[in-house]
């Protein structure tokens, strides 16, 4: 966790940030996607939330985009979402595992 000062006042607000290849808006198979989803959905309103995760689906219609901040809601709690790579379907194998190329994703834009 780590804090940051909020402009308009002196407090400290802090921010849990979360690096892991989940997209947030549709469901793929596992456990730590779903803890993630309820540390979201029931963290206290004065933590910051970020996830810096991947994005689903085709890039045609996606409402996320790749490489840029976003400012998002869901389970009607605000949060920052960066997805760093496009996976067309994360339930199924590809060549290279998701966890590299998310590695290597993170390594570009971080």
């Amino acid at each position: 966790m780590s804090f940051i000062t909020n402009n308009s006042s002196t407090e400290r607000q802090p921010v849990l940030s979360v690096f892991f290849q989940l997209d947030p808006f549709n469901p793929t198979i596992g456990g730590i996607q779903t803890c993630i989803k309820y540390i979201q959905k029931y963290a206290p309103a004065q933590l910051r939330i970020q996830l810096v995760g991947i994005a689903l689906g085709e890039a045609e219609g996606s409402p996320s985009k790749v490489g840029q901040w976003q400012s998002v809601s869901l389970h009607g709690r605000d949060f920052q979402f960066l997805p760093l790579l496009r996976i067309a379907d994360d339930n199924v194998r590809g060549l290279g595992p998701t966890t590299l190329k998310y590695a290597w994703a993170l390594r570009k834009y971080l």
